[in-house]
């Protein structure tokens, strides 16, 4: 057979290289070795589709034939925007420098597995002093560490604010926190370290925990990871848990719940990990806009019915954007700092 012509998207349709590269078969190796010498000029199109088959794993079902066009459809679509390098010409992904980090974006047609660039994310804030606090705010697409006065030290995650004193009190150490931040609190067993956030206060002596209480977010939740704290409604005293580590607190209007947590879920952002886990369509805007600072518009949402998992580290916008128009079915466009995204389905 001659495969001159064969681009990458010929190899991935191609029932042999297929059974090739998942199967591995000494059978197949020994075609596929064969045809790579007498077609050496083709080693960087089999080279780049045996890299994304390897990715991506197709589950075992019966799609329609109209599913399967249109989950055709999206992967070309996405080959064809993953290609383009920043010239504009056409940059084949194996020649690119990818980053050791894993994306897995669940979808119909199975995993994609993803190694894009990478980037720093900024770590700067604006301090404001008022009065005896000191409050600092982080911007949408930054995060900010710092040490307080006792020694705790504290990192904020993007779209938050923190109040503090210039200097603690003899009997206690108070903060009150918009947001998401981590704390690893310095043990003081005079001095309880307590964080208001709205109606609920955590009180700690020393240990490591995470809190996730944004202001627009109807549940609040604080997840221990060393120590104890306890959690209570400030407006009815009766509500209160003790959280022991490996334990989440979850605060709702009617009352606190204690359960069990996902590490990777609640602090992966503390070190720059984007994580995904079955989110919808408005559950990955809105986490897209904090993290990058964005303005993200949906447009025919109702046509993008599947969840999005995916482990994204130091990565950029565009390429999440990219793997994720893949896997839930949508279009978008770009200018500056503004997006939309249309359901296409």
């Amino acid at each position: 057979m001659d495969y001159s012509n064969y681009s990458v998207e010929d190899f991935l349709m191609d029932e042999s290289f297929q059974k090739y590269v998942r199967e591995g078969d000494k059978e197949s190796q020994k075609i596929w070795e064969e045809i790579l010498r007498n077609f050496p000029d083709k080693a960087p199109e089999i080279e780049e589709a045996k890299e994304i088959l390897q990715w991506v794993r197709f589950q075992k079902r019966k799609p329609s034939i109209k599913d399967a066009e249109q989950d055709i459809k999206r992967f070309e679509k996405y080959l064809l925007q993953a290609t383009i390098g920043k010239s504009g010409k056409v940059v084949p992904l194996w020649k690119r420098g990818w980053a050791a980090a894993v994306v897995v974006m669940v979808c119909a047609v199975g995993f994609l597995y993803y190694y894009p660039q990478v980037i720093t994310v900024k770590k700067t804030d604006t301090v404001q002093n008022t009065k005896e606090y000191f409050e600092r705010k982080v911007p949408d697409g930054q995060k900010l560490s710092l040490k307080l006065g006792d020694g705790t030290t504290v990192k904020i995650n993007a779209g938050s604010s923190i109040k503090f004193p210039q200097k603690f009190t003899l009997d206690k150490r108070e903060v009150y926190l918009e947001g998401e931040a981590y704390f690893e609190v310095v043990k003081d067993a005079g001095r309880p370290f307590i964080i208001h956030t709205g109606n609920f206060q955590t009180t700690v002596l020393g240990t490591s925990f995470n809190i996730n209480a944004y202001p627009s977010q109807e549940v609040f939740k604080i997840a221990l990871v060393e120590g104890k704290v306890q959690v209570e409604d400030i407006k009815e005293k009766s509500r209160r848990v003790q959280l022991t580590p490996n334990q989440m607190a979850i605060c709702l209007d009617t009352g606190i719940v204690a359960s069990a947590f996902d590490p990777e879920e609640e602090l992966a952002w503390k070190n720059d990990i984007l994580v995904f886990k079955e989110a919808d369509i408005h559950q990955v805007a809105h986490k897209l806009e904090r993290w990058y600072g964005v303005d993200i518009t949906l447009s025919k949402t109702h046509l993008i019915e599947k969840k999005f998992t995916g482990r994204f580290h130091n990565q950029t916008l565009g390429h999440i954007l990219k793997g994720a128009s893949f896997a839930l079915g949508f279009d978008y466009t770009q200018q500056g700092k503004s997006i939309i995204i249309t359901g296409t389905k």
